[in-house]
């Protein structure tokens, strides 16, 4: 009987998730429920670390970067709460592909159709959780990323945009030396 309570209050123990460090690179994985739970998902050039059970704890002294990055097949999206109130929802997905190179939380965030969250966490107290809302096509669970890194992509002027603005310049510049 002993023997027995000891076992059940180790494996209580080891389903509380402890804090984590607000640095780098966690994986988590879900099944058919959606709720997730840490794991050491692939990738091969990012370290990932693995949170344990959810919820995730930490707490910020600055702004931080936060994102949440679906890999390995296109298809999932997620919804990010804290103290279990809905902080936002990553972007739909695309139809179909895969991740690659070596299933990498970078790369997937850059490679089109994969979903991603991207926000500026404020200084405070965090108790993250994530819930698959959507899965990808024929699958029943899957593996993802969320970091302490901003990979939303940046505003790149269009090739137009780029020509206006030199050709403004040539303008500015062929009206002062008239002068």
């Amino acid at each position: 009987m002993k023997k027995t309570l000891l076992i059940l209050a180790l494996a209580s123990l080891s389903a509380v998730a402890g804090p984590i460090t607000p640095s780098g690179w966690y994986g988590f994985s879900w099944g058919e429920s959606g709720t997730t739970t840490g794991s050491t998902t692939g990738a091969a050039i990012t370290p990932i670390s693995d949170p344990g059970a959810s919820p995730w704890t930490f707490t910020l002294v600055e702004a931080t970067p936060f994102s949440v990055v679906d890999g390995f097949v296109i298809g999932d999206q997620f919804e990010v709460f804290n103290f279990g109130s809905s902080i936002g929802t990553s972007s739909t997905p695309g139809a179909s592909g895969a991740c690659s190179p070596d299933d990498d939380p970078i790369y997937c965030a850059s490679s089109p159709g994969f979903s991603v969250f991207s926000t500026l966490l404020a200084p405070g107290s965090y108790e993250l959780s994530i819930q698959t809302i959507v899965f990808a096509p024929g699958t029943d669970g899957g593996g993802a990323w969320f970091g302490f890194e901003d990979v939303a992509p940046s505003a790149v002027p269009e090739p137009a945009t780029n020509a206006l603005i030199g050709f403004g310049g040539v303008a500015l510049w062929l009206f002062r030396r008239r002068k």
